[in-house]
């Protein structure tokens, strides 16, 4: 197993960037880590994370397995429990639920994104991936009925959803490794990656508003920057993923720092002994360098997590 601090050690003597650090490049963005959302593997919690230390947590009665944050501030979309699907609030005295998708009944949601806002910024549509039908489906946020206006048959479980900022499109990552991009109003595939051409264990995937693709490939631990083409322009090798045991997950962000684009990648590991844990990273969106890692709050590691994203809408606009 590799010992992270002969790793750091040997880089200090090659004079190379090590994680924990930025690159000293004025051409990439110094490391900067916002305000995050993490779904807690072990007891089964949201946390909010500011400045390294935890200022707030909600409490679920099962587990969490995906979280978004709105456009209007303290606001989140989150997967989980027996409420499914529901769109939390931040409020003083803690947290308040919105609304829930309790009754919605024949479903087993594994991932949900926001596809449509009212004015004031609250979801009104959400797109969910359900892997006890294999499929995607598009229901009201909130409705005594919770009403379904779209469904399309997938080949495989979801294992994440994601809306593309580029062309709306739906883009699916399912449980056979294989994206696939879905223009919903025609019900029609219209992009594939498939297992054994790119990827191996596609964990999940990503898109920017310029059309570039990110995919978190887990039998290396590595992300990977692919156009429509299906070039791969940069592949990026996490480091430490193998000496931290097996790589049970690994979730994609996108945000921008002054005027920079970043990927954030939160990898979750289990097993591999006592070094083993969470690990989130910060990765130039253009050339792939890591620029920073982080496997720890101010005052110890990270709780384990089922994933973590920025506490900024999950994609951003084209500037």
């Amino acid at each position: 197993m590799t010992n992270p601090g002969r790793v750091i050690l040997l880089l200090l003597i090659l004079g190379l960037p090590f994680p924990g650090r930025a690159e000293d490049s004025s051409d990439s963005p110094k490391p900067y880590l916002p305000s995050l959302l993490l779904c807690g593997k072990d007891r089964d919690f949201l946390a909010h994370i500011h400045k390294g230390k935890i200022d707030w947590e909600y409490k679920s009665d099962g587990p969490l397995v995906d979280i978004q944050a709105q456009p209007i501030a303290n606001r989140f979309l989150v997967v989980g429990g027996s409420k499914k699907v529901f769109l939390l609030r931040k409020v003083d005295s803690g947290c308040r639920v919105i609304w829930d998708w309790t009754h919605m009944e024949g479903v087993q949601v594994s991932c949900a994104t926001a596809a449509d806002w009212d004015l004031d910024g609250n979801p009104t549509l959400i797109l969910a991936g359900d892997i006890l039908t294999n499929r995607l489906f598009l229901a009201e946020a909130k409705s005594n009925t919770i009403k379904t206006r779209w469904e399309f048959k997938l080949l495989a479980a979801p294992r994440a959803v994601h809306i593309c900022p580029d062309t709306g499109n739906f883009l699916v990552v399912m449980a056979d490794s294989t994206i696939e991009e879905i223009y919903f109003q025609e019900d029609k595939v219209v992009w594939i990656v498939g297992k054994g051409t790119l990827l191996k264990n596609v964990l999940d995937a990503i898109r920017d508003p310029m059309g570039l693709n990110y995919a978190a490939e887990g039998s290396d631990g590595s992300v990977i920057c692919f156009n429509s083409d299906q070039k791969t322009l940069w592949k990026s090798h996490l480091p430490f993923a193998h000496s931290n045991g097996k790589l049970k997950a690994l979730a994609l962000s996108l945000y921008k720092k002054k005027g920079k684009r970043i990927v954030m990648a939160s990898a979750h590991f289990t097993g591999g002994g006592e070094n083993a844990k969470d690990l989130v990273y910060l990765l130039n969106a253009d050339t792939g360098k890591v620029l920073a890692w982080s496997d720890h709050l101010d005052k110890g590691a990270y709780p384990p997590f089922e994933k973590v994203v920025p506490d900024t809408p999950s994609y951003f606009r084209k500037q």
